[in-house]
């Protein structure tokens, strides 16, 4: 699939919670674990025929993978600029029912075939909030990254082939918070947006809703749930990828 190249610059700030005061910075950093299950379909052509195919039943690839990843941001005068981070590898292996070719070379059906994918995903967002008592509301824009690398070999042949996609797509969204007392926070977020760029048509939904409890001042334990949905169409490559990672996740907040 055709690179959509642009700069994309993660900001590594951490923020926090609660009401701001005038020239008092809020930070907030909270890495977790993420029992993912990254499901899908793709066509990887480049400018060829290629075969779609499904990542689970096509490839034998695990959706689910336990990986890593961070929240975070900074505020200041209701300003925040915050950011997101995670990582993981999803493997699998499975004997072709039928012919499958891809980025140009083609495996053929009775193969065994040994599939790797790493998926790393960032965020970076502007937004602004307003603030009513427990309840704070925001606007958000800002943009995604995407890098996607897809490795087939096969193990009767020994034919290895590779693909990378990296992209970065902008997006819109919005933020709640919602603290009812000083040990609890509940915290929301969506952000996304459907456009064309350089020819390739992306839909990107990014989102994920959680509570902070605050066992000792400032630092405590959360959990929640995330989802996240890529959908790409490069006609003029002939290309597609279509994802899904959704899933729990629990980890450690600092509010300061």
């Amino acid at each position: 699939m055709r690179r959509i190249s642009l700069a994309f610059l993660l900001l590594l700030t951490i923020s926090g919670a609660g009401p701001i005061l005038a020239g008092e910075a809020r930070f907030y950093l909270a890495p977790y674990g993420f029992a993912s299950r990254l499901t899908g379909d793709a066509q990887v052509s480049d400018g060829t025929t290629g075969t779609e195919f499904n990542l689970e039943d096509t490839l034998g690839v695990e959706p689910r993978e336990n990986i890593l990843g961070l929240d975070g941001f900074v505020k200041i005068l209701g300003s925040r600029i915050g950011f997101g981070y995670s990582e993981g590898d999803h493997a699998g292996d499975a004997v072709l029912d039928q012919t499958v070719t891809f980025n140009g070379q083609t495996y053929t059906s009775g193969d065994r075939v040994h599939t790797e994918i790493d998926f790393k995903r960032y965020r970076l967002m502007y937004g602004y909030d307003f603030s009513l008592k427990v309840v704070n509301f925001g606007i958000l824009v800002g943009l995604h990254g995407i890098d996607v690398d897809a490795r087939l070999e096969s193990e009767i042949s020994g034919l290895r082939e590779g693909k990378n996609l990296r992209g970065v797509i902008p997006a819109v969204g919005a933020t709640l918070g919602i603290h009812p007392i000083s040990k609890l926070a509940i915290h929301a977020e969506a952000s996304g947006l459907a456009l064309t760029i350089s020819g390739v048509k992306v839909k990107l939904i990014d989102g994920f809703a959680g509570v902070d409890w605050l066992f000792v001042p400032k630092f405590g334990v959360k959990a929640g749930y995330r989802y996240f949905v890529l959908d790409a169409q490069d006609d003029d490559e002939q290309d597609s990828l279509n994802l899904r990672q959704t899933g729990p996740f629990a980890g450690i907040a600092l509010h300061l």
